[in-house]
């Protein structure tokens, strides 16, 4: 019983702490944003409301525009602009392809299919690294029976 309360406390805790991050990245981005944002940010809204994440989106636009000088910041829209306005404003030469390959537009990785790959990689890469190792005290917790020690101690 103590093994299986420890653990949970621990899981508990650690989901505590995940609330306290979450909360200050919210208050430091609604310090940010201040009046460009009044409702204040909130992820679990921006994750689930569409139409707040666009307007949270917009206001931060809007503050980097705001803040950052106009000759320092490139605003960059994917499928619009290419390596031409890219390397302007870095103000070095387009890359060249190499020898024998065909020139691709800008950006010629991570394609929706790549993007894909490497989202389900990362997934199982979470779950082997931070779950598999969890899943013995984890049966431990949910199959241990007071008694069922002494019981293999008899079989065995």
């Amino acid at each position: 019983r103590f093994a299986r309360a420890v653990f949970f406390s621990s899981i508990i805790s650690s989901w505590s702490l995940l609330q306290d991050m979450r909360s200050s990245a919210d208050a430091a981005a609604t310090r940010s944003l201040g009046a460009r944002f009044p409702e204040g940010h909130h992820w679990d809204t921006a994750c689930n409301d569409p139409d707040y994440a666009e307007r949270v989106y917009n206001a931060w636009n809007a503050l980097v525009e705001g803040t950052v000088p106009a000759g320092q910041l490139l605003v960059f829209e994917t499928g619009k602009h290419g390596w031409k306005e890219l390397c302007a404003f870095l103000g070095v030469p387009e890359p060249t392809p190499t020898p024998g390959s065909s020139r691709r537009s800008y950006p010629w990785q991570n394609s929706r299919g790549e993007f894909g790959i490497l989202v389900r990689y990362y997934w199982a890469e979470s779950i082997m690294v931070y779950l598999l190792p969890l899943l013995p005290f984890a049966a431990l917790a949910f199959w241990y029976k007071p008694g069922k020690v002494e019981l293999w101690r008899q079989l065995g």
